[in-house]
């Protein structure tokens, strides 16, 4: 396809002067280097990175759309203290499975000026899903599975792991092997660096694609067993 030819560097200076006046007036002035140098972009590295990505996961969700697989740029402050009307970052998630957008694992991506933070998995298991979790990792085998994708993928230089509660949940042996898996409410491996040079040219691409394909391991493991 070859359309994504890199983001400009003027995306970066674009979020750093959203990020040091972030309001609608400044935005409204603004809004066609939004265009040009943010959403533009954008939707070709999906229209791109989604075909790369089916060659891992062929029904993979790659929507150059906002509110797909673009991130909107308006932050929801309904219910925030934090009242700044816009979102300093560029983020992208696709992903792979047949529940609702969010519920699913897949791919994710998150630029700023100071960093690029990539990264896979689901990172809070809906419920059901949860119990199913709990349920195959009170399995020592399914368990030491588990734990040897995290092995290869942290041997590669990148982070895998989850979150989750202080205490092993209730119905659970609190003495079990593997009882900090238990405790995990979400599983996801992660790469943070600062921008790469390649950001600003196709190679971004392949880039992002080396990296995904080391993480895609655990996609599957949830994937396949989860979801």
């Amino acid at each position: 396809m070859n359309i994504f030819k890199g983001f400009d560097k003027k995306m970066l200076s674009f979020y750093r002067q959203l990020a040091a006046h972030n309001s609608r007036d400044w935005f409204e002035k603004h809004r066609t280097d939004y265009a040009t140098f943010v959403l533009t972009p954008a939707q070709h590295f999906v229209m791109e990175m989604g075909e790369r990505l089916r060659e891992l996961s062929p029904d993979v969700h790659a929507i150059p759309k906002v509110d797909k697989t673009i991130f909107r740029i308006h932050r929801d402050i309904r219910f925030s203290k934090d009242k700044t009307p816009y979102k300093t970052h560029l983020a992208f998630f696709f992903w792979d499975g047949p529940r609702k957008k969010n519920d699913n694992s897949g791919y994710y991506l998150h630029i700023d000026p100071q960093k690029v933070f990539i990264g896979l998995g689901l990172y809070v298991f809906p419920k059901d899903v949860l119990e199913i979790y709990r349920d195959i990792i009170s399995k020592p085998r399914e368990a030491e599975i588990l734990l040897g994708v995290f092995e290869d993928i942290r041997k590669a230089g990148y982070g895998a792991g989850g979150d989750g509660s202080k205490n092993v949940p209730r119905g659970y042996d609190k003495d079990y092997k593997y009882a900090e898996l238990l405790k995990f409410k979400g599983i996801y491996t992660w790469h943070e660096c600062p921008p790469p040079e390649e950001l600003f040219s196709s190679d971004f691409i392949d880039w992002c694609f080396n990296i995904y394909k080391i993480m895609t391991p655990l996609h599957y493991w949830i994937r396949d067993k989860l979801v």
